[in-house]
């Protein structure tokens, strides 16, 4: 929402701040924005809008096969203003067999 209506992605956390203006928490830069559970320990979107999603370890339900590693998926924003998502490889530990088809 904050893209479609500023024309580029959040790059701070005043800009995130912004985001209670499109009926979002404002304080979800940095911090986690679920509660755990489900084999996830949090997922948290950072000042540059990307989504990073940190699995559970396998006593907390997380599969053993993804257990506490990262996965983290950055959007880039083109010139038409149209939102791309890519697995930031350098951040993320998981499997590249686990990578969503994006």
């Amino acid at each position: 929402e904050f893209t479609s209506v500023v024309g580029a992605l959040p790059t701070n956390s005043a800009e995130r701040a912004l985001l209670a203006d499109y009926g979002l928490p404002s304080d979800t830069a940095g911090t986690s924005v679920i509660t755990a559970g489900g084999g996830l320990s949090e997922i948290t979107v950072t000042d540059s809008g990307s989504i990073e999603i940190s699995y559970d370890t396998v006593a907390n339900g997380g599969n053993a096969q993804v257990a506490g590693k990262k996965l983290v998926l950055a959007p880039t924003i083109s010139s038409t203003g149209e939102i791309t998502w890519a697995v930031d490889t350098t951040n993320s530990d998981i499997s590249k067999d686990f990578y969503p088809k994006l």
